[in-house]
């Protein structure tokens, strides 16, 4: 039986580097199953070979959103102004 290679696993945080994504996304991926890891020193480790084979899913990226969403927010926004400066108005 051959013993596993110490250099064949790599840490969250150097598979996040490696794979140009945040240790979060390795955390939800190992979370929902889609990326195997191990438990090595009290560590979690991830097999280099399982890690290449994962692949990252690309979505929308932090902070975007959708046009309409946008329009919402910025109705929602305009209308509470409008009420806070009523209202201040009225203190006066």
């Amino acid at each position: 039986m051959r013993l596993p290679n110490v250099n064949d696993y790599l840490t969250v945080t150097q598979s996040a580097e490696l794979k140009g994504v945040s240790r979060n996304a390795i955390y939800n991926a190992i979370k929902h199953k889609q990326l195997a890891s191990s438990t090595l020193l009290g560590k979690t480790v991830i097999h280099r070979k399982d890690l290449m084979a994962w692949q990252v899913r690309p979505g929308r990226p932090p902070g975007a959103l959708s046009k309409q969403h946008k329009a919402r927010i910025s109705a929602a926004l305009k209308e509470n102004w409008a009420k806070r400066k009523k209202s201040s108005q009225r203190k006066k």
